[in-house]
C-alpha cells in the first residue's frame, strides 16, 4: 500500500467529477465531503479508517438529519473505493461494515408543496405584472411567467427549464422535450424524455415566443439564439445574474407578494406530483411525467397528501 497525500487525492477525484463527467451539484457535494474529512485531521488516504468514518458520522449527526448523513457517506464510500483501487488504502471501512450497518437513511423529511390555489395566485400575479409593465420590465415579467408556467405545468427541473432551447418546445403537439445540451448535463438517463404539456400552458408560452427577442431599435441581435429563456444580453441561458435578478429570486419575490412563502422550482415540481393524482393519473403515469427512475422515488418524495384535493374528492360522498 502506498498512501496518497490528501491534497493530491482530492485533486484526482475532482478531475473525475469535472464538467461533462458529473453534474455540477454532484461535484460540489463530493468536494464538501472531502473538505469535511480533511478537517477531521486526515493527511493521507491511510487516514480513511473505520474510526474516521465513525467520527464523521458522529460529527455530522449533531447538525443534520440521518438521510443527509447517509447521502454524504455514499460519497465518502466512493472516495474509499477509489483509494482502494489505486492501492492507496489497505482496509476499506465500507467493506468492514456495510452501509446499513454504519447508518440507516431514515424516513424522508416532509417536502414542501403548494396547493393549486397558491400556484394559481402566483401565476395570476405574474400575468398582472406583464399587463401593467412596459419595456424591459415587461419583457422580464413575460420571461418569468413563461418559465414558471413551463416548470409548474410539466414538473421540469430548474436546469431543464432554464437551459431549454426553443426547439425543445412543440406547442402544436403539446410536448416539451427534455434534452441534454452541451454544457448542461441532465440528472439521470431517464431525464431525457418528452414531457406532456397541458393545454393551459400553451397561451403564456406562445405569447412569450412572440416577444422573446423584443429589443429596442438599434440593439444588435446575435445570429443564433437557441435558448428558450435567454439572459437580457441574449448571450446565454437565463440562469444566474445579479443579486435579485436570478430566476429563483424573481420567483420568490412574486410569491411573497401573494402570501406564498418557501416557493422554489423544486417545490413546484413536487406540487405537480401531488396534484396529478387528484387529476386522475395513476402512480405509473406520475412517475413517467416526472421522469423518475422508479416509482418509489415518486411515492416517497413527491406524493404528499394535499388536503384541498382530498376534501374535493369526497365532497359529493354521502350514505
Amino acid at each position: 500500500m502506498t498512501p496518497i497525500p490528501w491534497t493530491d487525492f482530492t485533486r484526482q477525484i475532482d478531475e473525475l467529477y469535472g464538467p461533462g463527467l458529473r453534474a455540477p451539484r454532484t461535484r460540489q457535494q463530493m468536494a464538501k465531503v472531502l473538505k469535511d474529512v480533511e478537517q477531521l485531521g486526515v493527511e493521507t488516504t491511510a487516514g480513511l479508517t473505520p474510526g474516521l468514518v465513525a467520527r464523521f458520522i458522529t460529527t455530522k449527526s449533531a447538525t443534520v438529519n440521518a438521510r443527509t448523513v447517509h447521502g454524504q457517506l455514499l460519497r465518502l464510500q466512493a472516495a474509499c473505493n477509489l483509494a482502494e483501487s489505486l492501492g492507496a488504502l489497505e482496509v476499506n471501512p465500507f467493506k468492514v461494515r456495510r452501509m446499513r450497518q454504519w447508518i440507516r437513511p431514515g424516513k424522508p423529511a416532509v417536502k414542501t408543496h403548494h396547493t393549486r390555489e397558491e400556484v394559481r395566485r402566483v401565476l395570476e400575479m405574474m400575468a398582472c405584472d406583464v399587463r401593467e409593465r412596459q419595456g424591459w420590465a415587461q419583457w422580464k415579467a413575460r420571461r418569468l411567467l413563461a418559465l414558471t408556467t413551463l416548470i409548474c405545468m410539466t414538473g421540469a427541473r430548474r436546469d431543464e427549464g432554464c437551459f431549454a432551447w426553443v426547439d425543445d418546445l412543440d406547442l402544436e403537439a403539446r410536448v416539451f422535450w427534455i434534452r441534454e445540451r452541451v454544457g448542461h448535463r441532465l440528472k439521470t438517463e431517464e431525464s431525457e424524455q418528452p414531457v406532456p404539456l397541458p393545454a393551459a400552458a400553451v397561451a403564456p408560452l406562445k405569447e412569450w415566443l412572440e416577444h422573446r427577442l423584443d429589443r429596442p431599435d438599434g440593439f444588435m441581435i446575435p445570429e443564433s439564439i437557441p435558448w428558450l429563456f435567454p439572459n437580457i444580453r441574449l448571450s446565454g441561458a437565463w440562469y444566474g445574474g445579479q443579486h435579485g435578478a436570478r430566476p429563483l429570486e424573481r420567483l420568490q419575490s412574486v410569491a411573497r407578494r401573494v402570501g406564498v412563502d418557501g416557493m422554489t422550482w423544486q417545490s413546484l415540481r413536487r406540487s405537480l406530483g401531488c396534484h396529478l393524482e387528484s387529476h386522475g393519473l395513476g402512480q405509473a403515469l406520475i412517475t413517467r411525467c416526472l421522469r423518475h427512475t422508479n416509482e418509489r422515488t415518486t411515492r416517497e418524495f413527491y406524493r404528499a397528501s394535499d388536503i384541498p384535493n382530498l376534501v374535493q374528492a369526497v365532497e359529493s360522498f354521502e350514505y
